[in-house]
């Protein structure tokens, strides 16, 4: 799974143009009194709401990039001959709206994005990000401020939720999910940091989801157990993301990129279609003529070791990376 780089620097440059103006120091001291608190597994709901305009920048500074990336990289794995258009979406919890650069890159057709968020500051920040944008003739974009279990929601072909779901109480995800699955979009996302922490809950509304006719797209290619919900480890995936020299300065950071640590669920109203292949976990590790990679499917997690002399599977198991599926009758 790799980044978009033509996404990765215009994001860069929206962000220079909205902060142009804010002081870096300023900036910094909010993004990181922000980035603690959220941080911090034992911290109240309402001391993570975001208190000030300048935490709000803050936030969009800090995290606007890996949030947009990491979800053009998911929603790319949706066929796009199974979309409407104009496409309609519902970003519950939409913060500065992060998923609109990520949603112009991903579709080509007429949008309507229909963005809930709750919090002033934060619909603030995403008006300011919306006006930087470049935003093509055939998109609309709505505001509705109030939280996802409050008020009518919008019917949508697409309904995310990202990087809110980890935010809410398990009776909450309950109320989210059984809202979502009434409206019974075409596909909706989850998607929560790639800790073992959020694992549980992400896992439940799996299996919730399945139980009421969804279908998993990705990034499990099957429907039944997942292998890994009994062990010590956990399903997640990392993208990265090259970072600009403000977000570096505002980070106090010497490398010149970061790797995003993510879990998702993205699942669809009908089953797929064809074979779907194994999903590559963790980097494939690389060895002498060799390629060793771990794969899962719904029989289970399994090592395989591809050798050079396989000349043509041997290239492919170089192309792919962690969070790739993995294409071979013979494996």
């Amino acid at each position: 799974m790799k980044a978009d780089n033509g996404l990765n620097m215009q994001l860069h440059q929206v962000v220079e143009e909205v902060l142009s103006k804010e002081g870096e120091r300023a900036l910094g001291d909010a993004a990181s009194a922000l980035s603690k608190r959220y941080r911090t597994p034992t911290i109240a709901w309402a001391d993570l709401a975001v208190a000030s305009q300048m935490e709000a920048l803050g936030y969009l500074a800090w995290r606007l990039p890996a949030t947009a990336l990491v979800l053009q990289a998911i929603l790319r794995r949706i066929p796009q001959q199974a979309l409407p258009e104009p496409l309609r979406v519902l970003d519950l919890g939409a913060g500065p709206a992060s998923s609109v650069p990520a949603l112009l890159h991903t579709f080509p057709m007429d949008l309507e994005v229909h963005l809930l968020e709750e919090q002033p500051a934060m619909k603030m920040a995403g008006e300011k990000l919306l006006r930087a944008l470049p935003l093509r003739e055939g998109v609309r974009i709505h505001w509705q401020e109030t939280s996802f279990a409050q008020g009518p929601w919008s019917k949508a072909d697409l309904v995310l939720a990202s990087y809110m779901v980890n935010e809410l109480k398990d009776q909450e995800q309950e109320v989210l999910l059984q809202r979502v699955l009434a409206q019974e979009p075409a596909f909706f996302l989850l998607v929560v940091p790639g800790t073992p922490h959020h694992t549980q809950g992400l896992m439940r509304m799996r299996t919730q989801a399945l139980a009421q006719g969804y279908h998993v797209l990705a990034p499990c290619t099957f429907n039944g157990p997942c292998p890994m919900e009994e062990s010590e480890s956990w399903c997640h995936f990392s993208l990265r993301i090259q970072r600009s020299a403000r977000l570096r300065r505002l980070k106090g950071a010497t490398l010149a990129y970061e790797d995003e640590k993510f879990q998702y669920m993205l699942f669809s109203k009908a089953a797929p279609e064809g074979a779907r292949g194994r999903r590559i976990l963790r980097h494939p590790l690389v060895r002498k003529g060799a390629r060793e990679l771990l794969l899962c499917d719904e029989t289970g997690i399994h090592p395989l070791c591809v050798r050079k002399k396989e000349g043509e599977r041997y290239q492919r198991a170089k192309d792919g990376g962690w969070g790739d599926v993995w294409w071979d009758e013979e494996a």
